[in-house]
């Protein structure tokens, strides 16, 4: 005991010293044998065990109830944290550490060389390993090419303004599936990049995070701090607003009403770019959240010239880290999604980690015509595999820019081709939620335009996000929709499939307590494009609108009968409020901007966009509620409108210097901003 206690205080004085600086320290992974208690990986969990019950608690319900429904086990070993008696001891050495990774049963600290043979001879410890880093030689996702596209084309489709967005969407046949009523609600998406400055754009700030965290520094804010350099949360903010931004006559994403955690997983301040721990722990803490799919548009081919460099041959879809961490996700029903790298037209050429992934989507690019960008990477994997898996637009994409509340711009690579993948993904979950991250693969590939023949190019081709969903048979609309005539409700839904619909069998089941259920056979009220897919609908008479309504609907094509929910009656709609029930919450479909100048003398300009056509009231107000004058009142088709206010009032007298508020009213939506006048 005295040997060990002496050894003890040793390690202290020296560790304690040695964590001064990490400046000149390596971060390395340590490794532990076992979780305590001898448990190790083949060992099996049994429910009601204390290790079983520390792990259950790590993870959220809907985590859980996830797993159930995919038929994967709902504790495993990746479940059991690390001991905390090997925390502990690490600690009382003086050793910082860094990330903890349950998964691999390993944490990361800053080391010496001269002390790694002291960790190494620890009883508890397996190995120590040193942490790559990946660095940027100048032809990574990062670094995306601003160029202009002048392509004009109709980007309106149905109630949607896609403005600018339109081609990217359009490419890969998203505007149909929005026409579905599908729009990635119920899925949450997780994004590991840079940062996010998701509260500033106005494409972003009204979307639905559940969470974010910032990895580097340790805190909840992902946007940009004070030690971080000025682009540090471009990147991440472009690659969200692809995926999910909703400005409509702007831009539009593909799973633009999903919920959303945000990790912030590579420090930019330096030539190391991504630090495989945080990527890591950051996918280990989406899974215990119950993410369903992750976006990453990372990856780089250059690595350092320590001698457990990764190499081409290290690309086999097992090897890297991160590789098996995302292979990990997948097993526990994460669809994983990575940007195949821009590494096309280098000396690399290859992709990269973690898109050699076996159970990783990985994304490669092509312009607005479906052509292979030169620099999207190419496959193989090194074990032979096709790589990439799908493909999507990735020169001239439209997206937000960080550090603006109302700036965009267009841009090239894998980076940005990658998030329209994973909002396809979205949707695909959105109207399965029951498909494996290997159907939702499977549902990917095989819509591409080269299903029949894939190569190591563009994969199984460009992604076609209706054929993709419809690719397991019947979807429904997110949610039914209805309309209040007297005392009857009309519910209606959209209904579709690859196969041939049987329409006597599309039926509105429904129930005012839940237990006993009646049913109507629904009728196709209208079709909204040349497939026989369409919009059916039940009149339910008599409702009282003030009572629960509970209903699901059925559909039988080849595949079989399909019900939605998916596990009804189990689990039915509950409409309270029959009479007012609100739809799922999106973002308002008109914005305001912030007046130019401001502030202002002796005039100034007002900019907003409409995305349908409206009736719209612009008023502007004094501080104390009155109003000064109105600037519009009449109806407007859909496009962006400036207005110019004088400051004059609706006499035509100049107004008084002071603080002013223009409020805009578009069928019944209310959005103000305030401006100052100086004279």
């Amino acid at each position: 005991m005295k040997r060990l206690f002496l050894a003890g205080i040793f390690s202290f004085v020296f560790f304690s010293y040695l964590f001064a600086n990490n400046n000149d320290k390596i971060k390395y992974w340590i490794y532990f044998k076992d979780k305590g208690e001898n448990f190790v990986e083949n060992n099996s969990l049994k429910r009601g065990e204390s290790l079983y019950n520390l792990a259950k608690q790590s993870l959220s319900e809907r985590t859980i109830k996830k797993r159930q429904l995919l038929s994967i086990n709902e504790i495993d070993y990746y479940d059991v944290p690390i001991c905390e008696k090997y925390l502990n001891s690490l600690t009382n050495m003086g050793i910082q550490i860094e990330n903890k990774s349950k998964w691999f049963n390993a944490v990361t600290a800053y080391l010496d060389d001269q002390y790694l043979e002291q960790i190494r001879g620890l009883p508890f410890v397996l190995k120590v390993k040193p942490v790559i880093v990946y660095q940027d030689k100048g032809n990574n996702n990062l670094l995306e090419e601003k160029i202009t596209n002048n392509i004009q084309i109709n980007k309106i489709t149905n109630n949607l303004n896609y403005g600018d967005s339109f081609t990217q969407n359009q490419l890969s046949n998203i505007p149909k599936v929005h026409n579905l009523g599908i729009n990635g609600s119920d899925v949450i998406v997780g994004i590991l990049d840079s940062g996010f400055d998701w509260k500033r754009h106005y494409s972003l700030k009204k979307l639905k995070v559940l969470k974010e965290y910032d990895f580097v520094f340790h805190d909840d804010n992902t946007a940009n701090e004070v030690e971080d350099v000025p682009n540090q949360h471009g990147h991440g903010t472009l690659c969200f607003s692809v995926l999910a931004g909703y400005a409509p006559g702007f831009l539009i994403g593909p799973a633009y009403n999903s919920k959303f955690l945000l990790a912030k997983t590579e420090d930019v301040r330096s030539e190391t770019k991504l630090e495989e721990d945080n990527w890591v722990v950051a996918i280990e803490w989406m899974e215990a959240l119950g993410v369903d799919v992750t976006s990453t548009s990372l990856g780089y081919s250059d690595f350092d010239n320590r001698a457990d460099n990764y190499t081409y041959a290290n690309m086999d879809g097992k090897t890297t880290i991160i590789t098996i961490a995302a292979n990990i996700a997948s097993a526990k029903g994460i669809t994983v999604v990575n940007s195949a790298g821009n590494e096309g037209n280098t000396s690399w050429r290859y992709i990269t980690a973690p898109a050699d992934g076996i159970d990783v989507i990985s994304v490669g690019a092509v312009d607005n015509k479906g052509l292979k960008a030169a620099f999207s990477s190419f496959g193989p994997t090194s074990d032979g595999r096709i790589k990439p898996d799908v493909s999507a637009m990735g020169v001239g994409v439209y997206h937000a820019n960080a550090g603006t509340e109302y700036s965009y711009s267009y841009s090239s690579g894998t980076s940005v081709s990658c998030p329209i993948v994973a909002g396809i993904a979205t949707l695909v979950k959105s109207a399965r939620p029951e498909l494996t991250p290997f159907q939702v693969r499977e549902a990917l590939r095989n819509s591409g335009n080269q299903a029949l023949s894939p190569d190591n190019n563009l994969g199984w081709g460009t992604v076609d996000a209706y054929k993709a969903l419809t690719y397991h048979g019947i979807v429904y609309s997110n949610k039914p929709m209805k309309d209040i005539i007297t005392s009857d409700i009309k519910i209606y839904t959209y209904i579709a499939s690859r196969y041939t619909i049987d329409k006597n069998t599309v039926k509105l089941f429904f129930s005012f307590d839940n237990k006993t259920f009646s049913y109507i056979n629904m009728q196709q009220d209208e079709k909204w494009d040349e497939t026989n897919t369409g919009k059916y609908y039940a009149i339910i008479t008599n409702v009282n609108q003030n009572s629960p309504l509970y209903y699901y609907f059925t559909a039988s094509d080849e595949q079989g009968e399909r019900k939605h929910p998916f596990n009804a009656p189990e689990n039915v709609f509950n409409i309270l409020n029959t009479g007012t029930e609100p739809q799922d919450e999106i973002p308002d479909d008109y914005f305001l901007y912030q007046n130019y100048p401001n502030p202002f003398n002796p005039n100034t300009q007002i900019k907003f966009g409409l995305n349908t056509k409206g009736h719209v009231k612009l008023y502007i107000y004094n501080s104390i509620g009155q109003i000064v004058n109105t600037l519009i009142d009449e109806n407007l088709d859909a496009g962006t409108y400036t207005i110019q206010w004088d400051g004059v009032d609706k006499s035509g007298k100049k107004s008084s210097s002071g603080t002013y508020y223009y409020n805009i009213r578009v069928n019944g939506h209310i959005q103000t901003k305030k401006m100052l006048l100086l004279k």
